[in-house]
């Protein structure tokens, strides 16, 4: 994911009200990775969401502190208006790969080939497949050495990271670390110290901030549903085949069927959870009184057999069309004659249009 997406996703989601209490985000490495957790506007955005990020560790060495000057130096001369920014995870991984890249064809002892072959930037047609491919991937699986994001190490030709930090976005974040070895810390480089673990004793002080300041995390979604009866209109008025309304004034009740009432309960059905429905009959009014009845948030939908049109679709939200109407004329087909493909137009149009076939390819 683009920083650009990861950004503006979050920051959406605020603005959609989808950063508040009874929500959770929860956001892999990947997309940890591209924020960045110094800019106000997406931190403000990001409040209580959790995240993991790939730690990478700049050892104390010749090679870390060379590579930051090197750095730095860079960044004054190209950019030199803008205040310097430390590398971020995705760069330090890059040089790592490059570094291991370059050690792997050492270690295979690739050399250049003595015949130079010019080739154009399409014409990949001529491009020979390496004798030294095996060797160079042999050995690159192999790679193992401390980088600048600490150890370089390679399982089933995927990078294995030991450390993961924890991010809880509160202000500048709370951070917690993990390490495959000691399990979650507060101190990275205190894993060996016991009472730095992560355990229960401990974890009364590391409590986490949700969504809207809330200490108490959210509810799933399924228990949030249950208990609650959702209302949806159904239109008095509306084709019998699709939805019809029957009421029984000896039993005082009223009942509901028809192609689209039986398509919405076989979908309910269908979840993993119970869902409690309650059809409420719509009488007066048309189908666009029912969409706004909807949009005002007076119901929770409606079923039935509404057209799905642009105006309409700028208030709700339709589900998949499950028919298609249609409009058609029929009429009867005269097998005997020939030539009933022209009736629909009379002979003088044919013959108009017959003559501008001719004169227009005459003139081409």
């Amino acid at each position: 994911m683009s920083p650009s997406l990861a950004s503006q996703t979050l920051v959406n989601a605020k603005k959609l009200g989808m950063m508040i209490k009874g929500y959770a985000w929860i956001m892999t490495s990947k997309a940890m990775n591209s924020i960045d957790l110094h800019d106000t506007l997406i931190c403000e955005a990001m409040e209580g969401v959790i995240g993991l990020r790939s730690l990478p560790i700049f050892h104390a060495s010749t090679q870390s502190r060379g590579f930051t000057l090197r750095w730095r130096k860079e960044f004054r001369l190209y950019e030199p208006d803008m205040e310097i920014r430390e590398v971020d995870v995705v760069g330090v991984q890059a040089y790592d790969a490059v570094w291991g890249l370059a050690d792997a064809i050492e270690r295979a002892e690739m050399k250049p080939s003595k015949k130079k072959v010019q080739v154009k930037v399409l014409d990949l047609g001529r491009l020979r497949v390496s004798n030294s491919g095996a060797a160079l991937s042999s050995e690159i699986s192999r790679s193992k050495f401390i980088g600048l994001g600490g150890e370089f190490r390679l399982m089933n030709r995927k990078l294995v990271r030991e450390t993961y930090e924890i991010v809880n976005v509160m202000g500048k974040g709370g951070r917690l670390f993990w390490t495959s070895a000691f399990g979650f810390s507060k101190d990275l480089y205190d894993h060996h110290r016991h009472d730095h673990e992560f355990n229960e004793s401990s974890s009364s002080t590391l409590d986490i901030i949700w969504p809207g300041l809330s200490l108490n995390a959210p509810t799933s979604r399924l228990v949030q549903m249950s208990g609650r009866k959702y209302r949806f209109l159904v239109p008095g008025k509306a084709i019998p085949e699709f939805v019809a309304v029957h009421y029984d004034q000896e039993r005082n009740e009223t009942t509901f069927d028809g192609f689209s009432i039986d398509v919405f309960r076989a979908a309910i059905a269908r979840l993993p959870y119970d869902v409690s429905v309650e059809f409420i009959t719509f009488v007066n009014g048309s189908y666009n009184d029912v969409v706004m009845e909807v949009y005002l948030q007076g119901y929770d939908g409606a079923v039935a057999d509404i057209t799905i049109n642009a105006n309409r679709s700028q208030y709700v939200d339709f589900s998949l069309p499950y028919t298609d109407l249609g409009v058609a004329v029929v009429a009867k087909s005269d097998v005997k004659d020939p030539w009933f493909f022209l009736r629909p137009l009379r002979p003088e149009l044919w013959i108009i249009s017959g003559c501008l076939f001719v004169l227009t390819g005459f003139v081409v």
